[in-house]
């Protein structure tokens, strides 16, 4: 199959593609356009040992998305991507990502990795299911307020709680209640 997309590992010529797929994906979206947080993404981004890449189409160098690590402590690397709504649906979330993880086993020889998923995007689901990923539990979800006490946010909230929660709750060994607080997470050690 030919590649559609090429990787490209950030640099600083490339802040802004990346700042137009975190203004669609990242849980501070809308802080995105606050000038002076924008300086400091860019300064995070100048000095971030994670490794990140952007993809971009091969035919005509349009920018499709990015990924990379979120964390790479422990045994088990965390993965992330982002695809532009523009994009989304057309395979590019499971190129990249296939991509990624052959670049970081053979730069850096890991060969643990996970993702955390809401337990509501549906596509990402599918898309970790499609790679053969298995579970591995939950995480307290980074759109969670860190003041906000996990339990009693999962109280004061059950109309949140989806059908589809019931499944993936006994799948990945939690109640539903669970899940609106918490991310699924997908271990990836091995790709479909």
């Amino acid at each position: 199959m030919a590649q559609r997309i090429v990787l490209r590992p950030y640099d600083d010529s490339m802040f802004y593609d990346y700042l137009a797929v975190q203004r669609e994906i990242s849980p501070f979206r809308q802080q995105m356009f606050d000038p002076s947080f924008r300086e400091l993404l860019h300064e995070t981004m100048q000095t971030s040992t994670s490794p990140t890449y952007l993809a971009y189409r091969t035919t005509d160098d349009v920018f499709i998305g990015q990924c990379g690590t979120n964390s790479t402590a422990g045994k088990s690397w965390e993965l992330g991507i982002g695809v532009l709504a523009a994009h989304q649906g057309q395979g590019y979330g499971r190129e990249m990502l296939v991509r990624l993880v052959r670049i970081l086993r053979a730069t850096y020889g890991q060969t643990r990795f996970h993702t955390c998923v809401d337990a509501g995007n549906a596509a990402s689901i599918a898309l970790m299911r499609s790679l053969g990923a298995t579970p591995g539990g939950v995480e307290r979800s980074p759109l969670l307020p860190q003041e906000a006490d996990a339990e009693l946010f999962e109280m004061m909230h059950p109309e949140l709680i989806k059908p589809s929660y019931d499944k993936l709750a006994r799948e990945f060994g939690v109640s539903p209640r669970k899940l609106i607080s918490h991310a699924l997470v997908f271990n990836i050690d091995e790709l479909a």
